[in-house]
């Protein structure tokens, strides 16, 4: 944290705003637009339609014509309705993640909020519950407090994700089911602030054998 410029009571409202006006938005690029004329020409680019495409001619070459125009209005309304699919999908998910907001639970001058994801700058204390990203910092060899302050390592970090992976089976077995834990409380940020000093003063103390 000391690198950072942070401690374990987060980043002050001044210092956060300094910084994400240094660094930018906590953001990946958004993804392209949709070319129409590149989504119709993909349309007609499958091996299927290119096979289709090769019997028509063939058939025009056999005198078939009435054969080759049958296969050549089926491969065209196709490439038609899959374009106009995937059209109009891509311009849904679009919309979607304009209006989506994805939000994080941050410690600032020893306060919890909860901030768009885009202003999360580096040095910020983020409070979340990604048991998989948890996993990861476990395996390099890192300790990882849980917004509860249980602290998760090699011991049991196997449970929680066996026990992450048995409830999103539940969620998608049952659509009706309610997912997500209970709020950030204030019981929680304090028992989260207690054992994060002492995970703080206990590496300190590792750092200095």
């Amino acid at each position: 944290m000391a690198s950072l410029g942070s401690s374990q009571t987060g980043l002050s409202e001044q210092e956060a705003c300094s910084r994400l006006a240094r660094h930018g938005p906590n953001s990946l690029a958004g993804p392209r637009g949709v070319h129409a004329p590149a989504l119709l020409l993909r349309q007609f680019s499958s091996p299927i339609v290119l096979i289709l495409v090769g019997a028509a001619l063939l058939s025009f070459g056999l005198a078939s014509v009435t054969d080759g125009l049958i296969i050549l209005t089926i491969v065209v309304a196709g490439g038609l309705l899959g374009f106009w699919q995937e059209r109009g999908a891509a311009r849904s998910i679009e919309q979607l993640l304009k209006t989506v907001q994805l939000t994080t639970v941050v410690l600032r001058q020893n306060q919890s909020i909860t901030i768009p994801s885009q202003g999360v700058v580096p040095g910020d204390v983020v409070v979340t519950g990604d048991i998989p990203l948890a996993a990861k910092c476990v395996e390099k060899g890192a300790r990882v407090v849980k917004h509860n302050g249980e602290v998760l390592h090699g011991t049991n970090i196997g449970m929680a994700l066996a026990t992450r992976d048995l409830m999103q089976d539940l969620r998608s077995a049952d659509p009706f089911r309610q997912g997500g834990g209970r709020p950030f409380s204030k019981a929680d940020r304090s028992r989260f602030l207690d054992v994060l000093e002492r995970e703080v003063r206990a590496s300190k103390a590792r750092q200095a054998e």
